[in-house]
């Protein structure tokens, strides 16, 4: 895994990037998020590749049931919520 790691010393920023784990699912999720919002709003997605696998009502249910089902690590967990703040985190 790539990490690109860059901080702002006075607003402590810090953003990073990591590749490739997950881009496609997340790129995926970025451009359709406007439809999969309406369709799922505040549910946890479970997304591999460029396909919803299943919909949950909380991250800790998808999380618990792809660990049962798949193995960890071959699809993503994202909340279906509008903005970029479903995707980004910001630490201060």
């Amino acid at each position: 895994m790539e990490v690109a790691i860059s901080i702002v010393k006075r607003d402590i920023l810090v953003a990073w990037e990591c590749l490739p784990m997950f881009s496609e699912e997340l790129n995926f999720f970025i451009g359709n998020q406007e439809k999969l919002v309406k369709e799922h709003f505040g549910k946890a997605l479970v997304i591999k590749g460029t396909k919803i696998c299943a919909v949950y009502d909380s991250p800790l249910e998808a999380y618990l049931q792809l660990q049962r089902d798949h193995q960890l690590g071959r699809a993503m967990i994202q909340v279906c919520l509008p903005g970029p703040e479903a995707y980004t985190s910001t630490i201060s």
